[in-house]
């Protein structure tokens, strides 16, 4: 990433600390508008999503399950697959700003017109 780069993931001290970036939180929501919103309002650039979150380690929880919410607004730029059994691990996602002001005003068109 860019030296001047803003990644959003669920532990931000952890992204500062080994890549010496801006990190910010990865909000804890289940609504897609939400998510949207908080990737815009943090002006991050890259969001990292991991199979482990460490903020919930107590329960079954995968941290991936956000990643078809940023489909078209993000394009992967690096991924881990487990060697085992080639499922994915982590992914760190580039944001087009564009495409997610576009998700965005779909998304208030759909629910100002009640869908």
């Amino acid at each position: 990433t860019d030296k001047d780069a803003v990644v959003m993931w669920y532990a931000p001290k952890y992204i500062h600390l080994l890549a010496q970036r801006r990190a910010v939180p990865f909000p804890n929501y289940k609504n897609r508008m939400a998510y949207l919103r908080a990737v815009r309002d943090s002006g991050a650039n890259y969001i990292y999503l991991t199979r482990f979150n460490p903020r919930n380690t107590f329960y079954h929880v995968n941290g991936l399950e956000p990643l078809t919410t940023f489909t078209r607004i993000a394009t992967p730029i690096w991924r881990e697959n487990d060697p085992a059994n080639r499922q994915l691990v982590s992914v760190l996602l580039r944001v087009d700003n564009k495409q997610l002001e576009n998700a965005i005003g779909n998304a208030q068109d759909l629910e100002n017109n009640g869908l």
